[in-house]
């Protein structure tokens, strides 16, 4: 299966759970939860630089502060041997 393959099956699972709401906050709890993953793993690779996150994900870094807040991000210590 490929990445992209990988991808919309997660996508799909999540929808179907998300259906189990009120149809009126399924696509914005979709969004949120497809943006609280990008976060996540851009702070994941950058190490938790916010700068570089941010731009891994062509946002400003003050954007990605406030996304941060949004989520309940917390920063954490950056990788050891990788930055």
């Amino acid at each position: 299966m490929s990445p992209a393959d990988q991808v919309r099956t997660i996508y799909r699972a999540l929808f179907i759970h998300l259906c189990e709401r009120p149809q009126e906050i399924v696509l914005p709890a979709l969004m949120d939860e497809i943006e609280r993953i990008a976060v996540v793993t851009a702070l994941q690779q950058s190490c938790g630089n916010t700068a570089r996150a941010a731009k891994i994900l062509g946002i400003n870094r003050t954007t990605l502060v406030e996304k941060r807040r949004r989520f309940g991000l917390e920063i954490k210590p950056p990788c050891r041997g990788r930055a």
